[in-house]
């Protein structure tokens, strides 16, 4: 992530973040082996002296961006509320799986 290509129009164009995405979801569909283990490189420092390598999956990674995904959309739902108030979005939008199910266990 911290070595990757900027691309700006994927932040300002809708046409190229969609066939971008179409472009991923195309990949991931053709990926076999999600539980393969890959090699990140990965850095916590401020310094520009390079990471450590750290065993993942394919498949740990994508539950990653999943669960970041729900808290960006948590903060999409906060900011919709305060400039438009009016619209009304499903009352389990940006949250997390898990506190769902907590919350239907709570219920019962």
């Amino acid at each position: 992530y911290d070595k990757r290509k900027r691309r700006l129009e994927l932040e300002e164009e809708h046409t190229e973040i969609k066939a971008t995405i179409t472009k991923i979801k195309q990949v991931i569909s053709a990926w076999q082996h999600v539980d393969n283990v890959i090699l990140l490189e990965i850095s916590f420092s401020t310094e520009d002296s390079g990471g450590q390598m750290m065993e993942s999956s394919l498949q740990r990674e994508l539950a990653y961006c999943l669960e970041h995904m729900i808290h960006h959309l948590i903060i999409i739902k906060m900011a919709l509320a305060s400039e438009l108030p009016e619209l009304v979005l499903p009352e389990d939008f940006g949250v997390a799986y898990s506190t769902i199910r907590h919350q239907l266990k709570c219920a019962q």
